[in-house]
């Protein structure tokens, strides 16, 4: 009797063990579980935090940085032009704009997608002949009929010294029905589109105002849409850009020496320009779109609508010494 109580007994105690260590056990674990959530929690915690320190600093350099722009190119610089904007090439951000959204006459900045397309096409060493079809364009570009230039000299004009007589002969080449030239105008919107210049349309190749008293312009268009034109240029073509960023070339035809003189003075004036195209009718203004190096940054300048053919040149001195105090300044 008495061992059948002590077996009793040492089960009881066995029992008794075994629930104490399986609540230990459970203890345990649990105490793990619950240090390890309180952990990933903690440092989950500690991320958003570091996190939202983060945000915040950003917002508030941003916030510094805007300061910054506004004080410059509002209060200290006085830029006329009606619609404008600077851009980082390298970074590929706006560093300050203006009505960028603004539509309005192009002008001969027109001729940067004339020069897309005839590109695009090809044949730079096909020779193309002057005719009277050629001549029809306003303005007298000391162009003689039946001498003959390869179509690279004749892409050259007409960036150099902003020729309507060589968009005209880019636009027709040797032939001589206006649908020719109407078919070139519709790849100029047709690319237009393709790289999502959305607000900007060619009644011409040259940029010349239509119908000026009715004021009709030979192009419309934005300076966000143009910053597109131009980036896509100068990605493609790099190199055909600086050998037209001169200040002056000649160009030699069948039989005759051209001297070109660039419509940007400020390629006389100022190093730096690694594509440059100026605009001007009575309906557009002063316009000029430039890619300037910046100390060794590549900045893209627009300027739309200035007051005079000289204003757009001052504007766009503006925009890029106000980049440079943006540099030195931001955070």
């Amino acid at each position: 009797m008495e061992n059948t109580f002590l077996k009793k007994e040492k089960n009881n105690n066995k029992i008794f063990v075994n629930i104490v260590f399986l609540f230990l056990g459970f203890l345990i674990f649990y105490s793990y579980n619950y240090y390890v959530e309180k952990k990933v929690l903690d440092e989950d915690l500690e991320k958003k935090t570091q996190q939202n320190t983060k945000e915040q600093e950003i917002l508030k350099i941003k916030a510094e940085n805007e300061k910054i722009l506004e004080n410059i190119f509002e209060k200290q610089l006085q830029i006329e032009a009606q619609s404008f904007l600077v851009y980082d090439l390298d970074l590929e951000e706006m560093i300050y704009q203006k009505n960028s959204d603004l539509k309005l006459p192009l002008a001969s900045l027109t001729k940067v997608m004339t020069a897309i397309i005839a590109l695009e096409e090809g044949n730079l060493d096909e020779n193309i002949f002057v005719s009277y079809k050629h001549l029809e364009p306003l303005g007298e570009y000391g162009l003689i009929l039946d001498e003959s230039f390869t179509k690279k000299d004749v892409l050259e004009m007409s960036l150099i010294s902003s020729s309507n007589d060589a968009a005209r002969m880019l636009a027709l080449g040797n032939q001589t029905k206006n649908s020719v030239i109407f078919s070139f105008i519709d790849k100029m919107n047709k690319k237009a589109k393709a790289i999502e210049a959305t607000e900007t349309f060619f009644f011409n190749e040259s940029g010349l105002d239509v119908v000026e008293n009715q004021r009709v312009s030979g192009s419309y268009g934005t300076a966000q849409d143009f910053l597109k034109i131009i980036k896509y240029f100068y990605n493609l073509y790099p190199l055909f850009s600086s050998e037209v960023t001169v200040y002056e070339k000649n160009i030699y035809s069948s039989f005759l020496t051209h001297p070109q003189t660039n419509t940007n003075k400020l390629l006389k004036e100022k190093d730096g320009f690694l594509f440059s195209k100026t605009g001007f009718t009575n309906l557009s203004g002063g316009n000029l779109a430039t890619i300037y190096n910046l100390n060794g940054k590549k900045i893209i300048t627009i300027v739309l609508g200035s007051p005079t053919k000289d204003s757009r040149f001052s504007d766009t001195e503006k925009l890029i010494e106000g980049s440079a105090k943006y540099f030195l300044q931001k955070r």
